[in-house]
């Protein structure tokens, strides 16, 4: 069944923007539709269910019937109210003045807590996990995995992670992140972790969708093996992305990761201890009968990443590295 989201708002460009966002960015498990006043959205929901409504607050006053699963109200003044205010019937106020991608990881975190009757659970699917492991230092791992990743997102919608416990990246990207993996892992573990949820954690860097890592390296150890597989389980189920690629530094989570990937990148160094350190790795696999990894195994010389002084990720794409990445993304 297509799940509807409405947007209702007097100002009629703002609303066909929002709606042309939401639908070109595909960031919504929902297809948005626009209107400017009440009377045409309700005669589109008379033969339409609407699952999620976002309805400007001055737009809707005193309208109770608005046929619609869930109304959040756009609110002109940040701090909006939770629950109705008496003159419209709301679950909940956002603030509408405010870029898009924040404005919907607002909508889907409201979402997300209304409970079984908005649960957003996609068919079942199964994108195909990438792992990118070393157990070598300094061999441009977490590089390389940007600069697949980044490449590969220009053909396919890719969802990268990150588990390791200092990334760089809130630094590389100029934000201070207020969720990401340690909020999937308290969902997953209390139940909750569906489509909704996921798409509220979700931010950009050009085409590529990112989940931000672990706030702390203590909620990263707070993780089980049980909880990495069951949280990749539904990463892969519960998103629309073809492809995910995960990144990690430290032989846990790497482990449960590579257990459950289709292919393995592995950087490599030529260095005596390097090559030590990879032969240790390979003979701990087929000692303990995890063949079917080395099968999945492709080891990477990688070239220069580029200087740290450099645009991020324009260091990446446009040097050696990024030419590498592109022509194993295809």
């Amino acid at each position: 069944m297509e799940r509807i989201m409405a947007i209702l708002d007097g100002e009629k460009n703002y609303a066909q923007r929002l709606c042309d966002y939401a639908n070109r960015r595909n960031c919504l498990p929902f297809r948005a539709v626009a209107f400017s006043d009440v009377a045409s959205y309700k005669s589109f929901a008379k033969e339409h269910r609407v699952r999620l409504l976002l309805a400007d607050t001055g737009l809707i006053e005193g309208e109770y019937d608005l046929s619609a699963d869930c109304v959040l109200g756009l609110s002109d003044s940040e701090g909006g109210r939770n629950g109705g205010n008496g003159l419209v019937s709301v679950d909940r106020e956002v603030y509408k003045y405010q870029p898009g991608e924040v404005l919907f990881r607002t909508v889907m975190s409201c979402v997300g807590e209304f409970g079984e009757e908005l649960r957003l659970c996609s068919p079942e699917r199964k994108a195909k996990l990438i792992c990118v492991y070393s157990p070598v230092s300094r061999c441009g791992k977490t590089s390389f995995a940007l600069a697949y990743a980044l490449s590969r997102a220009r053909r396919q919608k890719v969802l990268y992670l990150n588990f390791e416990a200092f990334s760089g990246l809130s630094a590389l990207l100029g934000e201070r992140f207020q969720s990401g993996l340690s909020d999937a892992l308290y969902h997953l573990k209390q139940g909750s972790l569906d489509g909704a949820r996921i798409a509220s954690l979700i931010h950009h860097c050009r085409e590529l969708d990112f989940i931000p890592p672990f706030a702390t390296e203590e909620d990263l150890l707070t993780m089980s093996g049980e909880d990495c597989a069951g949280l990749i389980e539904v990463l892969l189920r519960e998103t629309d992305h073809e492809v995910v690629v995960a990144d990690t530094g430290a032989f846990f989570p790497a482990a449960v990761l590579m257990e459950a990937s289709d292919l393995i990148y592995m950087p490599v160094r030529e260095d005596p201890m390097s090559k030590g350190k990879l032969d240790a790795f390979e003979a701990y696999l087929r000692e303990n009968g995890k063949e079917q990894i080395l099968s999945r195994l492709h080891r990477l010389r990688l070239p220069f990443a580029g200087s740290a002084q450099d645009i991020f990720p324009e260091s990446l794409l446009l040097g050696p590295l990024g030419d590498y990445a592109r022509e194993l993304a295809g």
